[in-house]
């Protein structure tokens, strides 16, 4: 059993929570869901605030160029993130997530892995690379694997999911050295 935590980082996005936390039990994951209920519930989640998350973080949630969507759709931006994750891995299924910015900020904060879309994926496709990840990797593949399994599935270019992956000089992009932190 894995324990992992999701966090539905607006009321749009309560389905797919629903949707992630079911089909994760079932597999075998130990899912704690946080429902936030405002900007500051959300960022004191990602900061290491007054509970505790699991190694395995998801947000599900909407994203745009500058930030999350929060509740009543209130951007929460980027720029005021102070993320503190150490050691965790965190999948956002947040459209336009998925950019350098939004991997270096997360990878500063301490997060190892970081697997966003850049572009806006159909949300079908979104759940379902989410699934099949987490269940390759409940089987033992590694992240790297198990991102390049799910990608694979992915025909649409605005479907892809990018994995940025923190190394000792910077970071890699999708298993390909990147630009340094």
């Amino acid at each position: 059993m894995k324990n992992i935590s999701i966090i539905c980082v607006n009321e749009h996005a309560a389905l797919e929570t629903v949707a992630l936390r079911g089909v994760l039990e079932y597999i075998g994951y130990v899912p704690s869901v946080h429902w936030v209920g405002s900007v500051c519930q959300f960022t004191s989640l990602l900061t290491e605030g007054k509970k505790r998350l699991s190694d395995w973080i998801v947000l599900s949630a909407h994203g745009c160029k500058e930030g999350f969507y929060g509740t009543g759709n209130e951007v929460v931006p980027l720029k005021g993130l102070t993320i503190k994750l150490p050691k965790a891995h965190v999948l956002s299924l947040g459209c336009m997530t998925g950019s350098e910015p939004f991997a270096k900020a997360f990878l500063k904060g301490g997060v190892e892995n970081y697997i966003a879309p850049s572009s806006y994926p159909e949300g079908n496709s979104a759940l379902i690379f989410a699934l099949l990840l987490l269940w390759r990797i409940h089987e033992g593949n590694d992240v790297t694997s198990a991102w390049k399994q799910a990608s694979s599935l992915l025909m649409d270019a605005d479907d892809r999911f990018h994995l940025f992956q923190k190394t000792k000089s910077g970071m890699s992009v999708d298993g390909r050295k990147g630009t340094l932190l």
